[in-house]
């Protein structure tokens, strides 16, 4: 009588395990499951006689009442799964984005370059994208070559922090934009990666932290946005309401706004409607087409015609002449201070009254321009005297400033002190390569460089003290 009555109640959990099954896969603890991955979900528990048509499941129990059921999702659902993931992570790739296509401006202009920027801010929050579903895809059809159950423990961490990265990246890119005007390119690289790179800018270990937990953040907004998705699948499975090709549908209607987009910008560029390419120049990474030339041959009208220019490439030859420099009977010391951004208008006896004293009964080169607005450019032309876009073959070079050459003929004893770094911008590898790393000083702490300057001011008098009386001194300090 038991034995039937088991035998009973295990039947009754296999019709609801191959009822339930149409929205989930189950596996059986303690029991040899058979099971198909692929099903058609819809009204199944309708349909429980025709499972064999599927080739469903048997189970195998020696105590089938006492089975305990547990989710499990097969690599079909994994996949719907991560599908709707990703158009998730993509609504928050066009939030982020939102602010750097100009729809006012857009819409001022006319229906067709609103048309134009709606289906820019659109396709490139799908091309952004593209690597990490790219990434997944390839990974999915590695690991799930022999499976049927979906391989949670791979998928799950890999796409939260393939798209945790990617909106981190582009939420960064928005930002340094607002602030910059620039995109993440090969210059802010070399400043992250370089050695004292975000020293430079300022960078403390309390910047540093506030960026680590921006990323925490974009990662577990990824989790988030995972359990979600998991979470209403698992509860109400696939959406009735939408069609069923519905992201093969998205897919084409993706392929057919950028290929149009991608038209509206050839012929805007190739006819001078500047209204439409303009607004490219705020959307990171775009890659606008011109067909000129095959335009012209259809009999459009060609506006404009950019002229493309080539740098010439050969060696450096710098300087033209070797220096030709008498060596005086007495050398004088040298003391050379750098204020690192210092406004030319602020030397006065209300804001710097001792600097202004200084002048006073100084030689001042009012006609002095520098060579860049920046550190690296600035430097360069002070200790060169050539333009700034010679330093990338000095640097590929690694040639110093001839001046250096000229100390170092001398038998300067010099000391070079800096609150940065001399490592970024490269200047040891630029116009301080000549120079001793043990003569290159980088001043320790977190202080701000004028603190730093300030606590090193007595430096050049101890370098005067251990030099020979009958040598000169060369001290620069970068402040």
């Amino acid at each position: 009588m038991t034995s039937k009555r088991n035998r009973k109640q295990g039947h009754k959990a296999q019709r609801r395990l191959l009822t339930e099954i149409g929205q989930r896969d189950f596996v059986c603890q303690g029991a040899r499951v058979y099971y198909a991955s692929s099903f058609p979900g819809q009204a199944l528990a309708s349909r429980v006689g025709e499972f064999t048509l599927h080739r469903i499941l048997r189970i195998e129990h020696p105590e089938p009442h006492l089975m305990e059921i547990s989710p499990l999702l097969s690599v079909h659902q994994l996949r719907r799964v991560l599908a709707y993931f990703f158009l998730l992570t993509y609504l928050v790739l066009l939030a982020i984005t939102w602010d750097g296509i100009d729809f006012a401006s857009a819409s001022r202009d006319g229906p067709l370059v609103l048309a134009f920027a709606v289906a820019v801010w659109l396709t490139y929050g799908l091309i952004y994208l593209l690597p990490a579903l790219f990434l997944t895809w390839l990974v999915e059809k590695f690991v799930h070559r022999e499976r049927e159950i979906g391989h949670k423990a791979v998928f799950y961490p890999l796409a939260i922090l393939s798209t945790g990265i990617t909106t981190l990246f582009f939420f960064a890119n928005a930002k340094l934009f607002t602030l910059y005007g620039i995109f993440i390119n090969s210059f802010v690289i070399n400043l992250v990666s370089t050695p004292g790179g975000l020293e430079s800018l300022g960078a403390s270990d309390a910047s540093n932290a506030t960026f680590a937990f921006i990323a925490l953040g974009f990662l577990l907004l990824q989790a988030v946005l995972l359990a979600v998705t998991l979470f209403f699948y698992r509860k109400f499975g696939e959406p009735r309401w939408l069609p069923s090709r519905f992201f093969a549908s998205l897919l084409i209607l993706f392929a057919i706004t950028t290929l149009g987009e991608r038209m509206v910008y050839t012929y805007s560029a190739a006819t001078g409607i500047t209204s439409i390419t303009s607004l490219t120049q705020k959307v990171p990474y775009y890659l606008g087409i011109t067909a000129r030339s095959l335009l012209s041959k259809f009999g459009v009208k060609v506006d404009r015609k950019k002229n493309d220019y080539q740098l010439a490439k050969g060696h450096l030859n710098y300087p033209l002449n070797p220096l030709e420099v008498e060596k005086p009977a007495k050398p004088f010391n040298v003391v050379w201070l750098v204020s690192e951004s210092w406004r030319a208008d602020t030397l006065d006896a209300e804001i710097m009254p001792n600097t202004w004293a200084f002048a006073q009964n100084a030689k001042r080169f009012t006609r002095n321009f520098s060579g860049g607005n920046g550190t690296r450019v600035g430097m360069f032309t002070m200790f060169t005297g050539i333009p700034g876009n010679y330093w990338f073959p000095m640097l590929a070079e690694r040639k110093g400033a001839p001046v250096i050459d000229v100390l170092k003929a001398q038998d300067y004893q010099m000391s070079f002190f800096t609150s940065a770094k001399f490592s970024y911008p490269e200047f040891d590898a630029t116009i301080f390569s000549q120079v001793p790393s043990e003569q290159l000083h980088e001043i320790p702490g977190g202080a701000q460089g004028w603190e730093k300057g300030s606590a090193e001011r007595k430096q050049p008098a101890q370098v005067h003290r251990n030099t020979r009386q009958e040598q000169a001194v060369f001290y620069l300090h970068v402040l």
